[in-house]
């Protein structure tokens, strides 16, 4: 798994499904990732669910080695 301060993890799940995740370096390309994930669907159901959020494992590994 990529692991670089300031990234991000957006992530896709659906109820019965795995979560699919990606790891983005800017917020440009978390916009890219979620728009892939989003047309790779055939329809979006209730209770889909689409995040992005800071990549903490990156934070805390960064922190560390202050």
């Amino acid at each position: 798994m990529l692991v670089s301060p300031g990234s991000l993890l957006v992530t896709f799940s659906r109820q019965g499904e795995n979560e699919e995740v990606q790891i983005a370096l800017t917020g440009e390309k978390a916009l890219t990732a979620a728009l892939v994930m989003l047309m790779l669907r055939d329809e979006l159901r209730a209770g889909d669910c689409l995040t992005v959020r800071p990549n903490e494992l990156a934070n805390l590994l960064e922190r560390g080695r202050g």
